[in-house]
């Protein structure tokens, strides 16, 4: 049985099979009107569509964001789920909605002397922020530079690190979006309508194609 797909986090959804496939993907006209005789073939087509899905969503990802390969591995961040409901069978992408450290997306820090921290969040768009800086952190038991920036106001005495003990203003590690919010096209911003479009394509091209010629080899 396909497990259920988390609709919280599912990011995007790809018929593929029932009334909702057949419109999007024109499989009445491949299956010759008879799309009930092509079971065989929809499952096998579903199978190599299920392990085509990851690496397509991570290469539409890395055109758009300035994100690393290594970083879109990592546990949690992606899932691919099998799932049915009324309009047919469908596969989902499920995705994190734990916004990534900004230092995740080509993070830069030239000193103290600079004006702030730099990254690309998107592909050719680096950015600089003023007064941020980058310094080892910890998130998810891993230590690794951050980039950080303090925040105005009222001042507190530090618990630890090279000033522990002086009163300075607290800090906070900056974010850059989630992977759901680089696939999923939620809020119409054009990166991520850009990578959830490519996303879709490829998995359409790939789906068709694979399907017809399962269906010849079932014949």
């Amino acid at each position: 049985m396909a497990r259920r797909s988390n609709r919280r986090n599912s990011a995007l959804k790809f018929y593929t099979s029932g009334k909702a496939a057949k419109s999007l993907h024109g499989l009445t006209d491949i299956a010759d009107n008879v799309l009930s005789s092509f079971d065989t073939a929809v499952q096998s087509a579903t199978a190599g569509l299920k392990r085509r899905a990851g690496p397509a969503v991570s290469r539409a990802v890395r055109e758009n964001y300035g994100v690393t390969r290594s970083t879109l591995a990592q546990p949690g961040m992606f899932r691919v789920e099998l799932g049915s409901q009324a309009k047919g069978d469908y596969l989902s992408i499920w995705a994190s909605t734990r916004q990534l450290p900004l230092a995740d997306f080509g993070g830069r820090w030239s000193g103290p002397s600079s004006p702030g921290a730099t990254a690309e969040i998107e592909r050719g768009q680096r950015k600089t922020y003023t007064g941020a800086f980058m310094a080892k952190g910890r998130i998810r038991g891993q230590e690794r530079p951050l980039i950080y920036t303090r925040i105005k106001g009222k001042k507190s005495v530090q618990k630890y690190g090279r000033y522990q003990g002086q009163m300075r203003e607290p800090i906070r590690a900056l974010r850059g979006p989630s992977p759901f919010e680089m696939v999923s096209g939620v809020g119409g911003y054009p990166a991520p309508l850009r990578t959830r479009q490519t996303i879709l394509a490829e998995l359409s091209a790939f789906y068709v194609n694979e399907l017809h010629r399962q269906f010849k080899l079932k014949r």
